[in-house]
């Protein structure tokens, strides 16, 4: 009985071992690979996304300069309204944001 044990253990162990083998060592080294991976990934996509977006003024895509002029002067609206909430506040910075241009 107790050898049916033992050899039972035993082929536990060699399970683990030829795991450990075949998967990454840790939640570390798991971690390392997604993000040398998702680096790759986005390498090969930003170069793509480069060609068709052109960058504005300040060296950001179009779309994250249009967000922060929109945070901008939704605080600026924030500062003069303090009591409004947060969708209000945003609505005006939009309109403002659209007069503008």
């Amino acid at each position: 009985m107790l050898q049916r044990e033992q050899e039972k253990a035993r082929r536990r162990q060699e399970a683990r071992r030829e795991e450990a083998k075949r998967a990454p060592a840790s939640k570390a080294a798991k971690g390392r690979l997604s993000m040398v991976l998702g680096a790759l990934f986005s390498k090969c996509t930003t170069q793509q996304r480069r060609s068709s977006t052109a960058p504005s003024q300040t060296g950001l895509p179009a779309d994250l300069e249009t967000r922060r002029r929109l945070q901008l002067k939704a605080v600026e609206v924030l500062q003069a309204h303090p009591d409004w909430s947060r969708n209000q506040v945003y609505a005006e910075a939009e309109q403002l944001l659209r007069l503008r241009r």
